[in-house]
């Protein structure tokens, strides 16, 4: 995090010479990623909101992000509602997600602010989800988000969608379907459809898997950490899982070691296994070295899902 605050500092300097950042968006993306995965909601926030607003001032000096989409500064970014949504801070993401950033007339010529783009679609489809989820956690209809946001792919498809070379569209291609996923997910786990919901999360997990490396990652956040929540409190059938649940963190955890949302889930299953607490729970220490940095307090692995919405 410190890393990333250091590179957006140098690029807001250079922004404001009237030079040229390189790469803005992907600093500020890589540096919401670094604070969500360290628990860091009030950074992650400052980092969001930057990617919104420096597109209407980069525009005004003739600056271009050549970030590549999704992670580009936009003044349309869904990015701060997620970081809300990954939080469970209800009020902050509908207010992100029903808002768009400033875009004066210079950032609006800018093509790649259009709204006839992948990237404004892949936006304004994952303000939807993130609308729909708050909907589903207040006790309320979320049809209207499900309309705009589309069913998820009924083979299933766990292809790769290419590099940024072969494919500059990738990670709007790739958020499209994963609203898609994660909104359908959500809706079902309301109505007690459980195997759906475990099966949507399982498809988009194998989705991202297929995907090449590259940072920060495609997706907000890995959906094994909800996977595991939800086989972890309701099981497949209803009946709570924990050795499933702790099988998903394992997963989540083999792909991105000492995340605390993994580990607080893994520490809650291995509980649950050894309901004796003869030995010590080892991924309790781990958890509680991998948060010491965190500024709110992390009780599970999947807020999306674990705290209601009081307001809408």
């Amino acid at each position: 995090v410190r890393a990333s605050r250091r590179a957006s500092g140098d690029n807001d300097a250079y922004l404001k010479n009237c030079l040229t950042p390189y790469a803005m968006g992907h600093n500020l993306h890589v540096g919401i990623f670094n604070s969500v995965y360290a628990g860091q909601h009030g950074s992650a926030v400052e980092f969001a909101q930057r990617q919104i607003t420096a597109a209407d001032e980069g525009a005004e000096v003739g600056v271009v992000d050549v970030s590549e989409p999704q992670s580009a500064v936009s003044p349309y970014s869904s990015a701060l509602a997620l970081v809300n949504l990954r939080f469970g801070q209800w009020a902050e993401a509908v207010e992100a997600a029903s808002h768009s950033g400033p875009c004066g007339q210079r950032c609006q010529a800018i093509p790649a602010f259009r709204k006839n783009t992948a990237d404004f679609a892949a936006h304004h489809a994952v303000k939807q989800m993130v609308l729909g989820f708050a909907n589903e956690a207040a006790g309320r209809s979320s049809d209207e988000q499900s309309a705009i946001v589309g069913p998820p792919p009924l083979d299933a498809p766990a292809r790769s969608l290419g590099s940024m070379r072969d494919n500059p569209d990738r990670r709007a291609q790739m958020a499209l379907v994963a609203a898609k996923y994660e909104l359908a997910a959500r809706r079902a786990y309301t109505r007690g459809d459980l195997a759906y919901t475990l099966a949507a999360l399982r498809n988009l997990s194998r989705l991202l898997d297929a995907q090449p490396y590259m940072e920060p990652e495609m997706w907000y956040y890995d959906p094994r950490t909800c996977l595991g929540y939800v086989l972890l409190t309701r099981g497949e059938h209803g009946v709570p899982d924990p050795a499933a649940a702790l099988e998903a963190y394992t997963a989540a955890l083999a792909r991105r070691p000492r995340t605390p949302w993994a580990l607080i889930g893994a520490a809650q299953a291995y509980a649950a296994l050894n309901r004796s607490g003869a030995a010590a729970n080892p991924y309790g220490l781990q958890f509680q070295a991998a948060a010491k940095d965190a500024d709110v307090k992390i009780t599970s692995s999947c807020p999306q899902y674990a705290l209601a919405a009081p307001l809408v």
